[in-house]
């Protein structure tokens, strides 16, 4: 998917969860209206990248982050991060993955 439409007629309705967002429910006040492209971990914020939710702790019982209104007039939203910046973070010594 990546916002690609599918190609393949071996799983045709599948997306990746990015896409997906676009129909959760509201949660906390927060809808995503738009495909997630900015990654709170690197300084990419455009394109159409593998993007996976940010969570705030690991296992079952993790929630999605909430990131506060800014005073420039951005709305609370959803933490979204690359995938590639989340496993390099999750499994690299330096950052204590």
């Amino acid at each position: 998917c990546h916002g690609i439409p599918p190609t393949s007629s071996k799983n045709p309705n599948w997306e990746c969860i990015a896409c997906a967002s676009l129909r959760w429910d509201e949660v906390d006040g927060v809808r995503q209206t738009e495909r997630p492209t900015v990654c709170e971990l690197c300084s990419i914020s455009d394109g159409v990248h593998s993007m996976h939710p940010l969570y705030d702790r690991d296992g079952i019982n993790g929630k999605q982050i909430v990131l506060p209104a800014t005073s420039s007039g951005e709305k609370r939203r959803w933490a979204w991060v690359h995938s590639l910046c989340a496993f390099y973070v999750g499994s690299n010594e330096s950052t204590t993955g």
